[in-house]
C-alpha cells in the first residue's frame, strides 16, 4: 500500500492509504479472498502506524476516523481509505457526514 496526504484536507491531519494494485472500489473486493482480507488488514494497519506515530494523543483518545467511501459517495475511482484526525475539530458535516463511518 501507498499513504500520503490529501491535496484538499478536511482534517488537521487528513491521508489517504490506497493499494498499490488497482481496484476501483470496496465492492469490488472479493471478501472471500484471504488475499483481499490481508490487505484492508494491511491498510488498516498503515493507518494504525500513521496515527500513532503522527498523533499519538488522538490515536489514544480515539480521536480520528478511519473510512471507505460506498459508491455512488466516492470522488477517486480507485479504492483508497481515510485518516481523518483529529476528529473532534472537524466540520460538522465532514466529521458526521461524509466521513461518518456509519454513513
Amino acid at each position: 500500500v501507498i499513504a500520503f496526504e490529501d491535496h484538499k484536507p478536511k482534517a488537521k491531519f487528513h491521508a489517504l492509504i490506497i493499494p498499490k494494485r488497482y481496484i476501483p472500489t470496496i465492492l469490488d473486493l472479493d471478501l472471500s479472498s484471504i488475499m483481499m482480507l490481508s490487505l484492508l488488514e494491511e491498510m488498516e494497519s498503515t493507518a494504525e502506524t500513521i496515527l500513532k506515530e503522527r498523533y499519538p494523543e488522538e490515536y489514544n483518545n480515539k480521536d480520528y476516523i478511519v473510512c471507505f467511501h460506498i459508491p455512488p459517495f466516492t470522488s477517486v475511482n480507485h479504492l483508497h481509505l481515510h485518516v481523518l484526525a483529529p476528529a473532534s475539530q472537524m466540520m460538522s458535516f465532514y466529521r458526521y457526514g461524509k466521513y461518518n463511518c456509519g454513513s
